[in-house]
């Protein structure tokens, strides 16, 4: 393998690390209690949707992905909001690299909690995002009530850089060529685009979910993202790669042990990309975490298993 496939295989695992979806069709003619966006800054417009109306608030990060499945938290004590990152899902679309990356990620869920005037609302980060609310959470611990981390990215750089080695090498060159041809240079058309963001998901669902029947459900579940431009490989790679060349060799092990919040870490336990093991470190390393593991699961636990991940998160707040 040479390394500019190397090297665009690793881009495309940054992806999986924050990018999945849920469209569980006899809900979708749901509606939200609010939507629309907030400006984080000028040209930057992140899109939201509140569900539910109780005084107990959620903040989520990522709604275009995961709020079919996890939408069904709310209820009449219980608010939650959805937003979408920068350059991600529905917000706006960023050309300017200066403002992406992490600490600003970090940032925005601040700038949603107080547009909405939550004192301390609850927060849920699925993969690269569970790191980012936990980070949010170690900055601001008197802001944080509780905490859940789903399959998310390893506390440790190097952790995360050996999970994608391993990933990697469990790629065909079949793969590997629908990979490289999704996220170079650019589409002939949209239709071209939307048709190489299906065939890139389903390239990589042996490394993406832990069963067969895991891969059918979260391939079926990832198809609508790939009608937004955000969310196509040729457009969240660059952002991704934006993202994560801000992070560095991270360690965010003494941030962890920082977080006062009570903490649900939510892991399959045949995780590949954010691996099994990062999410066990961060349940070892905050001092008031549970852990759930999901047998069988692998990154996509949420949509491979949605009941087991939403009855954690039920109990989890019931406690």
């Amino acid at each position: 393998m040479t390394r500019t496939r190397i090297c665009r295989a690793h881009a495309a695992l940054l992806a999986l690390l924050s990018t999945s979806a849920a469209c569980a069709s006899a809900r979708l003619t749901a509606l939200p209690e609010q939507a629309g966006y907030i400006d984080a800054e000028q040209g930057v417009r992140l899109h939201y949707e509140v569900w539910g109306r109780g005084s107990d608030t959620t903040i989520i990060p990522f709604g275009t992905i995961l709020s079919a499945e996890l939408r069904e938290l709310g209820s009449g004590q219980t608010t939650l909001i959805f937003y979408d990152p920068r350059s991600r899902g529905r917000s706006s679309s960023i050309a300017d690299s200066t403002r992406l990356g992490l600490e600003l990620d970090v940032q925005d869920i601040e700038t949603v909690r107080r547009h909405f005037s939550v004192s301390r609302p609850s927060l849920i980060g699925f993969s690269y995002l569970g790191a980012v609310v936990a980070l949010h959470a170690s900055r601001h611990p008197d802001a944080v009530r509780r905490l859940v981390l789903i399959a998310p990215l390893a506390p440790t750089a190097a952790v995360a850089a050996a999970a994608q080695r391993t990933a990697v090498g469990r790629l065909d060159s079949a793969a590997m060529a629908t990979l490289t041809r999704a996220t170079a240079g650019p589409a002939s058309s949209p239709a071209e685009d939307v048709a190489d963001c299906r065939a890139y998901w389903g390239a990589l669902m042996p490394i993406y979910a832990g069963t067969p029947a895991g891969a059918a459900r979260s391939t079926s579940t990832l198809a609508p993202t790939c009608d937004l431009p955000n969310e196509r490989p040729r457009s969240f790679t660059r952002v991704l790669r934006h993202v994560f060349a801000t992070a560095g060799a991270w360690d965010w092990r003494d941030d962890a042990r920082r977080i006062t919040a009570p903490t649900l870490v939510i892991q399959g336990d045949a995780d590949l990309v954010a691996p099994a093991e990062g999410g066990y470190e961060w349940a070892r390393l905050i001092t008031s975490a549970r852990l759930v593991r999901v047998r069988g699961s692998g990154h996509m636990v949420w949509a491979e298993q949605p009941d087991a991940v939403r009855r954690a998160i039920r109990e989890f707040y019931a406690y």
